[in-house]
């Protein structure tokens, strides 16, 4: 992903990708690393915006409008209606839950995409989309994974969605000069296929993501009777239950994400034999995250919120290195969302987010003999993000900058980093 410093004319603002992971531990294989992006939360998707509170056109001038109940109702619909709308990938770069959604989001989301008709751009990520139609929404997203072009298109009705993604790169390769059979063939790194359904369920959003992504280049080959084959991909699966569609001041989000990291390596020649990498692993992250406003008027809100995950590792045995290895860690995540509307086009917004590893425990028994346990409590940093939005009619303008503190937010930090996110949208 290319990160570039984009500056507004009008306005600047921030986003820190915060890429949501499993814990590290300590004393692992040489080869451990973080798990891969896939697992940080979805964006929230926004509660629904009431209809703005209707007043009297009477050319007498009156000094309640004609359906209110209270000042405090008119207030909270006026901040809605204001907040609350289709947001840039530069806002809510903190995860808060109880935020307004953004196109991000939606896309991972898919049936929160139904009613769109929009063209949304943004530069700095390379990220571009389309929704169009009438009684369904149709969408394609054009995005990178890695080096990879990714293409999402998807489909949305009223209260179900569902959408591919896919980004490939494969080759094959046969020789045979009448003695030799040579076949090859290989998969690169980033190559992917992945499926995005979404429904609402009882007044909660529910979805599911399934991914099959190569973490590095696969090499086959055939020649004769002697074999080779790499398997070197990640499994995914997330499923995530929200209160979306029907909170009002507090909102919720469970999920669970599952994956399979696989590093193996089997070659014939005359006998069968396999290597395993010492990080394959299976892991289990559940994750709660809940949010709700603490202060907020018709021109300013705050919202705060707190994000929990629990990752559970259980690696693979590894003959003559590992034998039992297993982790677990309980990381959470307390975030601060503001917002100001200044004028008729313009709101800024700032958030801060703080990343606290409250505890890990990770153990390793090598070759029956050698057991090490290993235990960490850790606070890794804040980040602070501002950003603004320009609206005028139905183009909109959003962008946001932040100091990036670390690269992964459970492996450590890596000094300051300066990034930027730009995107605007035409609204039809």
């Amino acid at each position: 992903m290319n990160i570039k410093l984009i500056s507004l004319s009008a306005a600047i603002a921030v986003s820190a990708a915060f890429a949501q992971d499993e814990f590290a531990a300590q004393p692992a294989p040489a080869e451990q690393t973080a798990a891969p992006d896939a697992y940080a939360a979805p964006a929230p998707a926004p509660a629904p915006a009431p209809a703005p509170v209707v007043y009297s056109s009477s050319s007498v001038q009156m000094t309640m409008p004609v359906f209110s109940s209270s000042s405090a109702d008119q207030a909270q619909a006026g901040e809605k209606s204001r907040f609350d709308v289709l947001r840039g990938n530069a806002y809510n770069s903190v995860g808060n839950q109880a935020a307004a959604s953004t196109i991000g989001g939606n896309m991972v989301s898919p049936h929160n995409m139904y009613g769109s008709k929009l063209v949304y751009l943004e530069p700095t990520l390379e990220t571009g989309v389309v929704a169009f139609g009438t009684a369904r929404t149709y969408f394609l997203g054009f995005d990178n994974n890695g080096d990879l072009g990714l293409l999402q298109a998807g489909i949305a009705s009223n209260g179900f969605g569902i959408a591919v993604r896919a980004g490939l790169d494969k080759s094959w390769y046969t020789y045979d000069n009448g003695n030799t059979d040579d076949e090859r063939s290989q998969v690169g790194e980033f190559d992917l296929i992945g499926l995005d359904l979404s429904t609402i369920v009882g007044g909660v959003d529910f979805t599911v993501n399934v991914a099959w992504e190569t973490t590095d280049d696969e090499n086959h080959q055939e020649i004769g009777s002697n074999e080779s084959n790499e398997s070197f991909w990640d499994l995914t699966a997330k499923a995530t239950f929200t209160n979306t569609p029907s909170g009002k001041d507090v909102f919720w989000g469970f999920s669970v994400a599952f994956l399979r990291h696989n590093l193996t390596t089997e070659t014939k020649a005359g006998k069968k034999r396999t290597a395993t990498s010492a990080n394959s692993r299976l892991q289990l992250v559940p994750e709660f995250d809940i949010g709700g406003k603490v202060l907020g008027n018709d021109k300013a809100r705050v919202l705060l919120g707190l994000n929990t995950w629990v990752p559970v590792m259980m690696f693979d045995k590894v003959k003559d290195v590992s034998e039992d290895h297993i982790g677990v860690g309980v990381y959470t995540a307390p975030n601060i969302l503001a917002e100001l509307a200044l004028g008729n086009c313009w709101t800024v917004f700032g958030g801060a987010r703080h990343t606290w590893k409250a505890f890990s425990l990770e153990t390793l028994t090598e070759n029956d003999k050698y057991e090490t346990t290993a235990m960490n409590i850790h606070t890794y940093g804040t980040t602070v993000s501002t950003g603004a939005r320009f609206q005028y009619s139905n183009f909109a303008l959003e962008a946001s900058v932040s100091d990036n503190m670390y690269t992964n937010p459970l492996t450590g930090f890596n000094g300051g980093n300066m990034i930027a996110n730009f995107g605007g949208f035409i609204l039809f």
